[in-house]
């Protein structure tokens, strides 16, 4: 079996094991899966995310001082406001934290993030398409036991 962490790599011999070790091996194998699926999936939503803050930045403009606003709280909650300065903005940059920042700047610094999500998108992918390889094998052996055994009982027929 493979992966591509930074560990090093044994193989097993999943012909060797016996069959409950190998189920257990094929719901992990499945389970590691569905995780990093649900990675991509999150690291998807915030490229969009990163894509709108990008879009709209982009759309302010000088003519917009002392526009009225919403700004967002949360997700779902927002407080109306007004652009003080158009040509500076904050960014949330994680745990809390906050950093004002030109306009070009800030997109910048979202296109810097997109990159970084981008290839973690890729590595996961990398991970999952080795992972499925993986869990082919295992159900590989798993139906060529079933087969032996019902091979088996036909001749004890």
């Amino acid at each position: 079996m493979e992966k591509t962490t930074g560990l090093p790599q044994r193989s097993i011999d999943i012909s060797r094991l016996p069959n409950e070790q190998i189920q257990a091996l094929k719901e992990q194998m499945a389970g590691e899966i569905d995780q990093l699926s649900n990675g991509i999936n999150t690291f998807q939503q915030v490229l969009a995310r990163y894509e709108t803050s990008i879009q709209t930045l982009k759309s302010i403009s000088d003519s917009q001082e002392k526009k009225q606003i919403l700004v967002p709280l949360t997700e779902s909650m927002y407080i109306p406001g007004k652009i003080s300065s158009p040509d500076y903005v904050l960014v949330d940059i994680g745990t809390g934290y906050f950093l004002q920042k030109k306009i070009p700047e800030a997109v910048k610094f979202f296109e810097r993030r997109q990159v970084t999500v981008k290839q973690k998108i890729q590595e996961y992918r990398s991970v999952v398409a080795i992972d499925e390889k993986n869990l082919q094998l295992i159900n590989s052996v798993l139906q060529q036991r079933v087969y032996a055994y019902q091979q088996l009982q036909k001749k004890q027929i």
